[in-house]
């Protein structure tokens, strides 16, 4: 499958996981009613003995009638009182999967922070820190997408990982403790490399929608527990009320603790359906994620030797934290050792796994005891410089023969030639830029830095619009490694702006509505906007939103290309229209554009009629749009930049900006 069908797929599932949910509140709901049966069956028999001695009817004081004895009602016979029992287990599901989700709303971050994540700084010094620094700084820049933040468990010794977030805007991984002290780097790069896959498959988005889930179902337990908590503020005291009134106060506790424990054994029901659903969703992702980890770092060694110590050791990948329980699905391996793993557990057995990406893999010589590699070469980047003559980099990526069908192809598949430019990229960064990206005042002079134009009339104006919106520090700093960022090539802007971001993200909220206004108008300033340059504000805009905005994303809106052709029109206009393209060039790569849509795209768009507006409400429309559309969306302007069939960097960088705006990681094009 490729990332589109992947991304389907995810759609899917998430279908099938309601299905299950649904499955599972029905029998709960059931469960709650048969013990509601039996709760009034059993308590109506002991107040009927009670009531029924001495006498066999009472007699109303004041109308002087017989009452009838409280079995001749048949509470449990009555329909309403099932309803209402259904009702209010419905009510207490929903009310806990709602108060799951609404927690969740903030992002990967707030998932990580609950499991005892603590996030790397980015100036971080600690060598095992910044090795996997760089590890996920290499994944993120040959798969396309931003750097995610970075959690460590301080408090975990066993070996095993997790990435959460709702999409690669919020995406978060986070490591234990026992991975940065017992595996190699090769190791700690394939458990990366597994979490990375599922970043890129759409799996995060379904994982935090089960863990929500989840808390609905298990809220009915909670519940049960919180009544038998309850009976310690219970008092039962005979001195001031007469011999029935404490046989009723006796009554009221003996329910309450039935209808406690009854509730706390129907949670457990609700815990065996969990783990099930769990175990169906995750088992198989599990092992796409392995063969996608593989498939990236070429090097099943790494990853199988991973597997091979959490087998070997005692902690293996156990996690103590509680919040884990709910989120076990989320993790690379299980967080216990599960007994009944052919029936319950999340994940498939560590034997299977091992074999499905290394048939030759002997485990029981795998080292247990072989730290990160912390050599100066394993945790900083070579020195050295870029630019458009740097040996092994630029000359060694110049240009690409590229198709329709080969873009789609790639979009979220790491290859070894995306990995290896971004090793590249990383070793040749001069040493001030590359250490500016991780310090939170320099990164902000990086990312505004890259949108100065090389022009003399344009720059003029931009450096006019820094001087009078920033301080004077921030100003001389972005003058100071704008000469570093003027020699980089254009497929190096939006990976030196993904580098940027962990470290963006300190800003506060007036920090970040000020950088945005700043960069908005450094676009604006020439009265035209490229493509490179809109996908350079959108990720600013995407990746550095308000601080209380939720990072839930928007469901898919549209499933039918026909009223999103203008749209599409807009995009492919602006990507025909490059510097420097004469007006029959332009019409030439529209049209090869338009016939990945079968000719059915409006016409090309005037030259003139290119604004950042027009641009953005485009390319809104199309990032909520179903995998299908996207698919089309970028086949068409893979046709269009490769006009000529052949792929230049500054066009592969403009195709890259196209693939960011829509949330669908292109790696990149060599």
């Amino acid at each position: 499958m490729d990332f589109f069908d992947r991304q389907d797929l995810a759609r899917r599932q998430t279908g099938r996981l309601i299905a299950l949910f649904v499955v599972a509140v029905i029998l709960i709901v059931a469960a709650v009613n048969a013990a509601a049966y039996g709760i009034l069956r059993v308590g109506g028999a002991y107040v009927r003995v009670k009531r029924e001695t001495p006498a066999r009817f009472y007699t109303d004081r004041h109308r002087g009638e017989p009452i009838a004895p409280i079995n001749s009602l048949r509470l449990y016979q009555r329909a309403d009182i099932y309803v209402a029992t259904s009702l209010v287990t419905l009510a207490i599901i929903a009310c806990g999967t709602a108060y799951k989700v609404a927690m969740l709303s903030g992002g990967g971050s707030v998932v990580a922070r609950s499991m005892g994540g603590r996030p790397i700084q980015p100036g971080s010094t600690q060598p095992e820190e910044v090795t996997l620094r760089n590890v996920v700084e290499e994944m993120s820049i040959a798969s396309g997408v931003p750097v995610p933040q970075v959690y460590v468990m301080d408090d975990e010794d066993g070996i095993n990982a997790f990435a959460a977030g709702f999409g690669t805007d919020d995406a978060v991984i986070a490591v234990t403790r026992g991975c940065l002290t017992r595996l190699s780097r090769d190791e700690l790069q394939g458990v990366v490399a597994h979490e990375f896959s599922h970043i890129l498959n759409g799996d995060m988005r379904l994982n935090l929608r089960l863990v929500g889930i989840l808390h609905g179902i298990l809220v009915i337990g909670l519940f049960g527990y919180g009544m038998l908590r309850s009976l310690e503020w219970v008092r039962v005291d005979g001195r001031s009320s007469r011999r029935a009134g404490k046989d009723n106060g006796l009554q009221v506790v003996l329910l309450i603790a039935l209808a406690g424990v009854t509730l706390l054994v129907i949670g457990y029901v609700g815990v065996f359906f969990g783990k099930l659903i769990q175990a169906a969703v995750s088992r198989q992702r599990e092992f796409l994620a392995d063969a996608s980890a593989v498939q990236f770092t070429r090097n099943p060694r790494g990853l199988a030797g991973a597997l091979a110590k959490i087998a070997q050791l005692s902690d293996g990948s156990r996690v103590r934290s509680a919040a884990a329980v709910g989120a076990a699905h989320m993790f690379f391996s299980n967080i216990t050792r599960a007994r009944f793993v052919n029936l319950l557990a999340t994940h498939p057995p560590i034997d299977q796994r091992i074999r499905a990406i290394d048939p030759t893999f002997d485990l029981a010589a795998t080292p247990l005891a072989r730290p990160l590699q912390t050599s100066a070469s394993s945790v900083e980047p070579r020195p050295g410089t870029l630019d458009a003559t740097t040996p092994g980099f630029a000359t060694s990526h110049p240009t690409a023969r590229l198709s329709a069908t080969s873009v789609t192809e790639t979009v979220g598949r790491p290859t070894p030639r995306s990995a290896r430019f971004a090793t590249d990229l990383l070793g040749a960064l001069p040493d001030p830029l590359r250490r500016a990206t991780s310090e939170p005042f320099s990164a902000r002079a990086v990312a505004l830095a890259i949108l100065v134009s090389d022009e003399p009339e344009p720059r003029g104006r931009q450096l006019q619009i820094v001087q009078s919106q920033l301080d004077a520090p921030t100003f001389n700093e972005m003058m100071r490694l704008l000469r570093y960022i003027e020699h980089l090539p254009d497929e190096a802007d939006l990976p030196m702006l993904d580098l940027a971001l962990p470290a963006l993200r300190q800003m506060s909220e007036d920090q970040r509505r000020q950088f945005r206004s700043v960069a908005r108008a450094l676009i604006e300033a020439d009265g035209r906007v490229t493509v490179l340059e809109y996908a350079i504000f959108r990720v600013i805009r995407n990746q550095l939103p308000s601080l209380d905005a939720s990072r839930r994303p928007r469901p898919v809106q549209h499933y039918a290309i026909r009223p999103l052709l203008g749209e599409i029109s807009t995009v492919l206009s602006a990507l025909a229209y490059r510097d420097g393209t004469s007006d029959s060039a332009a019409s030439d790569a529209f049209r090869r554009g338009s016939a990945e849509l079968d000719g059915s795209a409006e016409p090309l768009a005037p030259a003139t009629d290119r604004s950042l507006a027009a641009l953005d409400g485009a390319l809104n429309r199309l990032a909520e749009s179903a995998p299908g559309i996207k698919r089309r969306v970028v086949q068409a302007a893979a046709q269009v930049v490769a006009a000529d069939g052949v792929v230049e960097s500054d066009e592969a960088a403009l195709l890259r900006a196209v693939c960011a705006a829509l949330d669908v990681p292109l790696p990149p094009v060599t």
